[in-house]
């Protein structure tokens, strides 16, 4: 009895096979028929309701051929706190333009199905299809080309029409696209804006003896009569979303570097920021004052610590309140805010807060790197990991004898978004031979060449590209081959050095996941696993050994680019010391809150730390 043909959908693409008599039959290995190519010319089954597989973003680039990119190779980083990994080569930093705001579909509009299609200069496509296809047939008066050959499809079932595109896909010779950053064409159509969300209370803080409220890094909602002042920790993209030209809200708070970057970005007047200085007292109303703390995340970063006085008596203490920002916890920083006393309540970066993240101190991964650095210099790469394979820098460099610098052979990159990594490029900066022009390179990034423009340790002159051994780069430039090496040819001139070594930094990377999650039957286990985290961790959790970096050498690869496990947010040990030791009444997370079940999480190591907290102060 013969077996009844089974629906399209259910069917792989290998399976389907020309046959003498044109009819679709499985793929077995007695027979070798030629593959098909045009699937809609058969009689294929139909169901009443079939399930259409979600469409994935696809590239097309037109140019003396069609290519198609159906599986990007770059790696998905998720690092700290920007998701702009936008640049391949040189980076301008571009945003959105200052007054347009982010525009939401109303809910009417979102069943509806969609294809935009985009258009840059390099006549490069995105084609989108809506993840709610209708399983109705579509009338037939309606036209419905293929969004790869155009070819009219509205005669054709729905998942006819899938497969004539899956075919038209595979027509297609298939190559790695490069260049991450399009430059999209502006719609026609008319913008429609709504209004912001409320301040929702994690940014809002409260003196209620004062009556009177601030915001802290929300920039994106509704303003709120009451408040005028709007403190912002650092300059990423993720503190500053909601920012514009025409942003006018109130005052912003905020650190000498970051102030030097709002007048630069968005043009905002001198007088509508008030610059708060490290460790210093600021009056913000006659009674709240803030004093501010280096929060070793980036270039600028700021740690909030609020204070309420009694009106009557300046010697009484209403409130106080700490606001971490973004933050690296180190001695330095329990050091300043536990100098000031008990808290009532403090709002805690919780990036990192779940026990898979376990990675080293910050400073020694800088110093490990950097020792890493200065035996490639002083050895040789090939020499240091025995390989006495020759690079293909040595034959470039045989062809063009004349070196136009006395430096290194070596060349650093360094991954990076647009503010942060800087202590690595210094610390190797800080190794590099006498007689070496040690200028760290910055790629074109506006803001960091905008922050360390009058820094004698930086450049972004393209001219000084060859000279310098330590290039900071975008994370894409070391995503993979091609991508470095299409940045070695944006160089003004012959690239002269013998080797390329990259580095990833990023804490995401080296997150124990492999262990699998930590449970605990009760709170006590949990509170016995914190004090043998803090009191007797193993000292791999704190020390970065040159291990981590050899391990990852690959004896044939023309680049070797290795990651770090470099993070700019506390790791799980860190802030389980920070929270174990600061006396406070409440902590509040201010990350990672649309999981349910991770914020419950979060509260009963909050739970945790405030059992040991009591131990230790009562």
């Amino acid at each position: 009895m013969s077996k009844r043909p089974r629906s399209i959908v259910h069917l792989k693409r290998t399976d389907v096979k020309w046959s003498s008599s044109a009819k679709i039959h499985m793929n077995n290995k007695k027979n070798g028929s030629k593959k098909q190519r045009k699937l809609f010319e058969f009689d294929i089954p139909t169901a009443s309701q079939l399930a259409v597989k979600n469409r994935s973003k696809i590239s097309i680039t037109r140019e003396n051929s069609t290519t198609i990119d159906l599986t990007p190779s770059y790696p998905i980083l998720i690092e700290d706190d920007e998701n702009d990994v936008k640049q391949l080569f040189v980076e301008t930093d571009e945003e959105q333009e200052d007054d347009e705001e982010v525009i939401e579909i109303d809910d009417d509009s979102k069943n509806q199905d969609i294809s935009i299609i985009e258009i840059d200069e390099q006549e490069t496509e995105i084609i989108e299809t809506d993840q709610t296809l209708a399983t109705s047939p579509i009338r037939h008066h309606q036209s419905f080309p293929c969004p790869i050959c155009n070819k009219d499809l509205s005669n054709l079932e729905l998942y006819q029409r899938e497969a004539h595109a899956e075919t038209c896909l595979e027509s297609l010779p298939v190559e790695k696209v490069h260049k991450l950053k399009q430059k999209k064409k502006k719609s026609q159509k008319p913008r429609l804006l709504k209004e912001r969300p409320p301040l929702p209370s994690i940014k809002i803080i409260s003196f209620p003896t004062s009556n009177h409220e601030l915001v802290v890094d929300g920039f994106n909602y509704s303003s709120k009569p009451t408040i005028s002042q709007y403190f912002l920790s650092h300059f990423h993209s993720d503190h500053t979303i909601g920012l514009v030209k025409s942003w006018n809200q109130g005052t912003i708070f905020c650190s000498p570097e970051t102030s030097l970057l709002l007048q630069w970005r968005y043009d905002f007047a001198p007088e509508m920021i008030k610059e708060l200085h490290i460790a210093q007292r600021e009056w913000i109303t006659d009674t709240i004052s803030v004093i501010s703390y280096d929060a070793f995340h980036c270039p600028g970063s700021l740690i909030f610590v609020f204070e309420e006085w009694d009106s009557q008596s300046m010697n009484t203490l209403n409130k106080r309140v700490l606001h971490t920002g973004d933050f690296r916890c180190n001695n330095q920083v329990l050091s300043n805010v536990m100098s000031l006393g008990h808290y009532d309540q403090v709002y805690l970066d919780t990036t990192y807060l779940d026990s898979w993240y376990r990675f080293p101190r910050q400073d020694s991964v800088v110093e490990t790197t950097g020792q890493f650095a200065k035996d490639v210099m002083e050895i040789g790469l090939k020499k240091l990991f025995g390989d006495d394979q020759k690079s293909i820098f040595s034959f470039m460099k045989s062809q063009n004898k004349k070196r136009s610098r006395p430096q290194s052979s070596v060349l650093f990159l360094i991954g990076s978004y647009s503010l942060g990594k800087e202590k690595i490029g210094l610390e190797i900066q800080s190794h590099l031979p006498l007689g070496t022009y040690n200028k760290i390179f910055m790629n074109g990034n506006a803001v960091r060449g905008k922050l360390f423009a009058q820094d004698e340790r930086f450049t972004s002159d393209r001219e000084d590209m060859s000279q310098c051994n330590i290039h900071i780069v975008s994370l894409s430039v070391l995503q993979c081959k091609e991508t470095v090496e299409d940045y070695l040819k944006s160089f003004p001139d012959q690239c002269g050095f013998d080797d390329v070594v990259g580095f990833v930094p990023t804490g995401w990377t080296f997150s124990n996941r492999y262990k699998g999650k930590q449970t605990f039957e009760n709170m006590n286990d949990r509170v016995e696993f914190v004090r043998g985290i803090i009191e007797g961790g193993k000292r791999e959790d704190d020390e970065m050994s040159i291990d981590w970096i050899t391990k990852q050498y690959k004896k044939y690869e023309r680049f070797q680019i290795f990651k770090i496990p470099y993070s700019e947010h506390s790791s799980f040990k860190e802030l389980c010391s920070f929270g174990s030791q600061v006396d406070c009444d409440e902590i509040l997370a201010t990350v990672n809150l649309n999981n349910l079940e991770q914020l419950n999480e979060m509260r009963n190591w909050f739970k945790s730390w405030e059992i040991i907290r009591k131990s230790k102060f009562n």
